[in-house]
């Protein structure tokens, strides 16, 4: 299997598109904090980060392995960790 595909994402794309994807993840992991600790959101940060790093990671995984029992397994078991 090739992870070349990986390089293909938006972050390679130029200016507005990088930035609209950048504001959107911001947002994302945003609500995911205020979810956390909508109290005080600045401790849970970095593991709001973490979870949407691993949700990102998880579909483009999938992505690159379609149509496998390896993309299944990715969609899956991304959080089997934290249980």
């Amino acid at each position: 299997m090739c992870f070349r595909r990986l390089d293909r994402g938006v972050g390679r794309r130029p200016g507005a598109v990088n930035r609209l994807g950048g504001d959107g993840a911001r947002a994302i992991v945003d609500e995911i904090v205020g979810h956390l600790a909508p109290e005080d959101p600045t401790p849970v940060r970095g593991k709001g980060l973490g979870l949407f790093a691993m949700m990102a990671g998880s579909l483009q995984l999938s992505r690159v392995a379609f149509g496998s029992k390896l993309a299944d397994e990715v969609l899956e078991n991304p959080l089997a960790f934290m249980c």
